[in-house]
């Protein structure tokens, strides 16, 4: 019998530390494709609806967090409709997983564009051997990452003070963003895209708010499966806490 209550007491305090740490990784998420879900792999899981359709033939494979979408075609993308919930007055954080199977000029991993406007803000890898974010005038760039290899990317901007490039991460390029507001291009979201991007992507991610390094950290680490199981049912269990307060 001690023994059981010693083994819940563990279990306890491992699911209440990895419902924390998932718990702040949802605060300010405003679009969250996870590509867990291979009968609906384009939904939003931050429940704010900015659900994505696959154009050309992208495929469900498994990824690095479960499920993710492989490109291998020139026309595979998944464009998600322009929505005000996407945009932000205050910081921003862009972040994705994936892994190239080439290194071409151009090849899109999340993009927004409006070109009449003259706004653009794309994570994407080449231009000369590069990884790249772009937000029309403005960019980060660091040496391309390895074909075949997992990566993870993140962009955060603060405005009117800094716009950071994370890589696995570590802060790999670091600016002072001029802008006193984010860029917020009134068209569609496109993942992979118009710019063809061969590989696998996985775990893309928008907040409304600037990421810490620590939150960085702990979005570029993989998971232990049992983990990535705990922290989705205690993310289940804070959020019914909450319902549960608020009534």
């Amino acid at each position: 019998m001690r023994f059981l209550y010693v083994a819940t007491g563990i279990f306890t305090l491992f699911f209440l530390f990895t419902s924390i740490g998932y718990a702040n990784l949802t605060d300010g998420l405003i679009a969250y494709w996870s590509f867990n879900n291979p009968s609906d792999p384009y939904n939003d899981d931050s429940g704010n609806g900015n659900n994505g359709t696959g154009l050309g033939s992208p495929t469900w494979v498994e990824g690095i967090r479960g499920g993710a979408i492989e490109f291998d075609n020139a026309d595979d993308l998944i464009r998600v409709p322009y929505d005000e919930s996407m945009n932000t007055s205050a910081g921003v954080t862009y972040a994705s997983w994936f892994s190239p199977d080439q290194v071409i000029i151009n090849a899109n991993i999340i993009g927004r564009w409006d070109l009449s406007n003259q706004e653009l803000v794309q994570i994407d890898v080449g231009h000369g051997g590069t990884l790249n974010y772009w937000d029309w005038y403005f960019n980060l760039t660091c040496t391309a990452p390895q074909v075949g290899r997992w990566t993870h990317v993140a962009v955060i901007i603060e405005p009117g003070a800094f716009a950071n490039l994370y890589v696995d991460g570590e802060l790999v390029d670091s600016k002072v963003y001029p802008n006193a507001t984010v860029t917020n291009p009134v068209g569609p979201l496109e993942i992979g895209g118009s710019d063809p991007f061969y590989g696998i992507i996985d775990d893309v991610r928008i907040y409304n708010r600037a990421l810490s390094k620590d939150e960085v950290a702990e979005l570029s680490t993989i998971p232990a499966p049992g983990a990535i199981i705990l922290g989705s049912i205690g993310a289940g269990f804070v959020g019914w806490m909450r319902r549960k307060r608020a009534i």
